[in-house]
């Protein structure tokens, strides 16, 4: 089992408006925001790690940012499905053993 490799997952984070507005206020504004949009992948895994961040001189803990995973499509030899926290990949080509695999079925349900 492979843990997140950074060619094929892609980290980004969306903030808590809520909570972030009302503790901020006024601070909490398209700057504040687009801070937060522009976050690198190593420092969504530190944050992730430590739980906490510093964005335009505050301190943003794991309740005011949701790290969302994306699976980086490459081809169509495999597909991946998941939630915020796992994403599975499945190799999607053909082998000979599937390829047996298949034709017997076939053969069984013709029978």
């Amino acid at each position: 089992m492979e843990i997140e490799q950074i060619e094929n997952v892609v980290l980004s984070t969306t903030p808590d408006h809520r909570a972030l507005g009302q503790r901020l206020g006024k601070t909490y504004n398209k700057a504040f925001k687009d801070a937060i949009a522009a976050m690198t992948h190593e420092e969504i895994v530190t944050f992730e790690q430590t739980g906490t961040t510093e964005i335009c001189g505050v301190t943003l803990t794991a309740g005011d940012l949701n790290v969302l995973r994306k699976y980086r499509h490459v081809g169509d030899d495999f597909d991946a499905e998941g939630d915020n926290d796992v994403i599975v990949v499945l190799d999607c080509r053909l082998n000979d053993e599937l390829i047996n695999i298949g034709v017997t079925r076939e053969f069984v349900n013709t029978i």
